[in-house]
């Protein structure tokens, strides 16, 4: 992101506070801050939410009305965000009709964001002629898709889907035509207009895409889909994820479609002409990226299977392969396990880049590079008996890590990210069990992170005041904002132990000591610990035993967190993350892996092997596990993440990559066990 002259941080928090405090009410009330899930979109450790500070995308040319302009209509902009948010989940899910507390919700929020623009322009102010303008395309534009392509499937001419793709966003062009009044120009509104209705054609269209199979569910006949369909004369009766799925990346309509979306993302930077709107032209240019990206993706994929390779099926859509499970004295037949992890291997390495990087977790900052390889890279190298190529892949890995090392010493989650101690922790690791020397750096890197309370923070003051003098736009707040990034954690504190383990620093330091006393004394009285980046307890809970089952008198610890993992096992074998009900693949291999520990005096063999046949029977028919959301990016001020009241959306791994490589540790981890 490209903001000149402020401090965007800054202005990020005082906007936060601005909003909570117009709405704050409303919400709590009616308990649906829900809704804005759908609207925060991928964070990043360092994130610029662009929807929720719209208005800030266009401060480089407008910036002499003065930043309290954009604060307050960027309060505006999020009430309007909400209400079409609000609007598309009742018109969109044909199993839901709008409830009294919708209306009422719809209505305050209306209410509220006119209530900020009057308080900006007169009632005779030019203004108000754009914003009917807007509002009726907006209103037109959902009536027509409502109508005609809402649980029917009827003729979807390109023009009509221009149409409504750049009328169901026109009010994001409200705030333009603000900037340009209170500026006293208007020439560059409709410049804008056009380079927004472009943008908005065109991330409809990548929108679409990616949310294919939800559109099914809720017969949601969007462009896309009704193409395909009509295209391939598919009968309605037929219709349903599995038989879209196979005409949709069988045909060449997806890479079509992401090429029209790059053309239309190109003729929104070309009739900007000679403004510079920097930051604009930077989102234009990123939205351009994820359709490369997905293109790419989609092009490699009909390759693998043209090849008789695997099926990847992207964005959820894949089928659970079911596997049945044989056992053998209690224990899964040796063979089952073997093909899985087999399967499972194949899918990783596929994914692998040709400078050696696994990517996975595409955030605004790019895809982790750094964090995301060294932690696949560690997965892998226990598995070397099952594939001879894994050895040339991670020598491959292991140079891209060593030359992608930050200047300081340590690794960070990409290389436009600052160094924290998680990627440097994972890498170290890695690089130690390949048997290359990290040197003191690394030590110093991590040592700097430990606190006072003999936790280690993800982030520490040195780093981010040393990202500050880079003039690192993720860390240009002031430095007392970032007191919950570079407060100790739990599972960083966890890893970071592993870490100087592996470096060899002795059991028995001050360091080690002081870390082991942190976790210790975090451990709930149910027997779990919490961790800072993700969402739920296992995570927290698997890190520490494993870390703790390093040390002597840690038993009782132990034996607390094992207990808990057991009690909260469901029936059919796996695990959710306590959050949410749904059982996933990671928090299963993560609680396998905490069982797998040795010595700690309780039978889990009958947890260990339902939960293993349940991992096996749902991999997928590529190989990997379906992703959940697992990352969640605090604001860099708030310590007591699991507690907060404002929670961000949690984040999967797009690619399936971080998960697989879990469950892969899991399934070596009781290929070991077996054979004790």
């Amino acid at each position: 992101m490209v903001i000149v002259e402020i401090n965007i941080e800054k202005v990020i928090y005082e906007i936060d506070c601005l909003f909570r405090k117009e709405v704050g009410e409303i919400l709590n009330n009616m308990e649906l801050w829900g809704i804005l899930d759908d609207s925060e979109g991928n964070g990043k450790r360092g994130g610029f939410n662009v929807h929720y500070y719209y208005p800030l995308l266009f401060y480089d040319f407008y910036k002499d009305i003065g930043i309290g302009y954009f604060k307050i209509l960027s309060v505006y902009s999020r009430l309007f965000l909400m209400y079409c948010l609000l609007v598309d989940r009742i018109t969109d899910d044909y199993r839901r009709t709008a409830s009294p507390e919708d209306i009422l919700l719809l209505s305050s929020l209306q209410k509220r964001a006119l209530s900020i623009l009057y308080k900006i322009f007169g009632s005779d102010s030019e203004f108000w002629r754009y914003f009917h303008r807007y509002y009726l395309d907006y209103l037109g534009a959902v009536l027509n898709e409502q109508n005609k392509h809402f649980d029917r499937i009827s003729s979807y001419p390109f023009d009509e889907f221009k149409k409504i793709a750049s009328g169901k966003s026109a009010l994001a062009k409200t705030v333009t035509a603000a900037l340009g009044i209170l500026k006293g120009s208007e020439k560059e509104i409709e410049i804008l207009d056009l380079s927004q209705d472009y943008f908005y054609i065109a991330y409809q269209l990548y929108d679409d895409l990616v949310d294919w199979k939800k559109d099914i569910e809720n017969r949601q006949f969007s462009y896309i889909l009704t193409k395909l369909i009509i295209e391939n004369e598919i009968p309605e009766t037929c219709i349903n994820c599995n038989v879209i799925r196979k005409f949709l990346f069988c045909s060449d309509v997806a890479e079509e479609i992401m090429e029209v979306a790059r053309e239309y993302y190109e003729k929104a930077l070309e009739v900007l002409g000679d403004y510079k709107f920097l930051s604009w032209r930077r989102i234009i240019h990123d939205y351009m990226d994820r359709c490369t990206i997905l293109r790419d993706d989609i092009i490699n994929i009909k390759r693998k299977v043209r090849r008789g390779g695997g099926s990847k099926t992207p964005m959820g859509a894949g089928s659970m392969s079911k596997v049945v499970v044989k056992t053998s004295g209690g224990r899964l037949a040796k063979e089952v396990i073997e093909e899985s992890v087999k399967h499972s291997i194949e899918f990783l390495l596929k994914l692998q880049g040709q400078k050696g990087f696994w990517e996975d977790f595409l955030l605004d900052v790019g895809y982790s590079t750094e964090w995301v390889t060294g932690y696949v890279g560690n997965s892998l190298i226990s598995a070397m008996v099952f594939n001879e190529s894994i050895r040339d892949k991670l020598k491959l890995a292991s140079r891209a890590l060593i030359g992608a090392q930050h200047p300081i010493g340590g690794w960070g989650f990409n290389e436009d990210s600052g160094v924290d101690a998680d990627s440097t922790s994972n890498v170290v690791i890695f690089l130690r069990r390949m048997g290359k020397l990290v040197g003191e750096q690394a030590v110093k890197v991590l040592k700097e992170n430990q606190n006072g309370d003999g936790g280690f923070g993800t982030y520490s003051i040195k780093e981010i005041l040393r990202e500050q003098e880079k003039l690192n736009i993720n860390f240009s707040a002031p430095i007392e904002l970032y007191g919950g990034w570079t407060s100790s954690d739990i599972q960083i504190t966890a890893i970071a132990i592993q870490a100087l383990l592996a470096i060899g620093l002795e059991r028995e330091s001050e360091v080690m000591r002081r870390g082991v006393s942190f976790i210790i004394g975090k451990q709930h009285s149910e027997g779990y610990w919490d961790a800072y980046w993700t969402e739920g307890k296992i995570l927290g809970t698997s890190f520490c035993v494993q870390t703790l089952n390093k040390f002597c008198k840690c038993g009782r610890y132990i034996k607390r967190a094992l207990l808990w993992l057991i009690d909260i096992q469901s029936e059919e074998g796996g695990w959710s993350n306590q959050v949410t009900p749904v059982l996933n693949p990671y928090d299963t291999a993560l609680a396998l892996l905490a069982f797998m520990v040795k010595g700690s005096g309780i039978d889990c063999s009958k947890s260990i092997k339902e939960g293993i046949e349940w991992l096996i029977a749902n991999q997928l028919e590529d190989g990997s596990w379906e992703s959940s959301p697992i990352m969640v990016i605090p604001r860099p001020w708030e310590k007591n993440q699991p507690n907060r009241q404002y929670k961000m959306p949690a984040i999967r791994d797009d690619k399936r990559i971080f998960t697989t490589a879990t469950v892969l540790r899991a399934l070596l981890g009781y290929c070991k066990w077996m054979s004790v």
